[in-house]
């Protein structure tokens, strides 16, 4: 029943009444203030993106994994928890995934030199674990294989903010110029054109109607229903 607010000076936690704040100032763990993501795995726990390292929030204890610990760079700006208990961690240089409480790079493993990952998004029904980048588009990764999406396929733009995946297994991806939809091999786009108060898509929600909710830059809230 926690609210977890991410800031620039910490985790805050709401429970209804008083916030209380996690940072370096009260939590060994936390060794820079600056929250970049978040997110709840299967067993509860609270996974925490920062700008020095991954942090995991278990039972009041919080625990630290930093380049010292195995990660490709301490600036983290995307965290995804997928099956069988992985985090998928994006960095500013690279993509990584927590296993058993080892790190491991999958974009060395996959051949992805100097990859900076801006959003992580799990498609658990297709096993398919998607990686949206700041200026290279979109990689469709599925096992030991991997696949790029880019303007050229009909994505609005290489610069992609936020990712997340629907009831019905389609991608919805923000970006800079317009939102992007992947079903299975076709790829679409909406714009300001198609009714968008906005192109510049900095955040998405799937809710439980099966709405999607677009969060723009400077030019309010979209919702997509049916």
């Amino acid at each position: 029943g926690f609210l977890w607010v991410g800031t620039q000076e910490g985790l805050a936690r709401f429970d209804g009444i008083e916030f209380r704040v996690f940072g370096p100032g009260n939590t060994p763990a936390f060794r820079q203030s600056r929250v970049y993501a978040m997110e709840v795995d299967a067993a509860g726990d609270l996974w925490v993106g920062t700008l020095a390292g991954v942090l995991r929030y278990h039972n009041g204890n919080v625990t630290a994994w930093t380049t010292d610990s195995g990660l490709s760079n301490d600036l983290v700006y995307a965290v995804c928890a997928g099956p069988r208990g992985r985090v998928y961690i994006g960095t500013r240089d690279g993509l990584d995934v927590l296993a058993n409480g080892h790190i491991r790079s999958l974009s060395s493993e996959l051949g992805l030199r100097e990859l900076v990952v801006s959003s992580l998004a799990v498609d658990p029904a297709a096993s398919v674990l998607w990686v949206g980048t700041p200026d290279e588009g979109l990689i469709r990764i599925e096992g030991d294989e991997h696949l790029r999406i880019t303007e050229a396929d009909g994505l609005p733009s290489d610069r992609i903010n936020d990712l997340v995946v629907d009831e019905a297994g389609r991608l919805w991806v923000a970006t800079f110029s317009g939102l992007g939809v992947v079903d299975r091999d076709r790829v679409s786009a909406y714009d300001a054109a198609s009714g968008l108060s906005g192109s510049d898509i900095q955040a998405l929600h799937a809710d439980p109607s099966g709405a999607i909710w677009i969060g723009t830059s400077s030019s309010g809230l979209n919702r997509i229903q049916d």
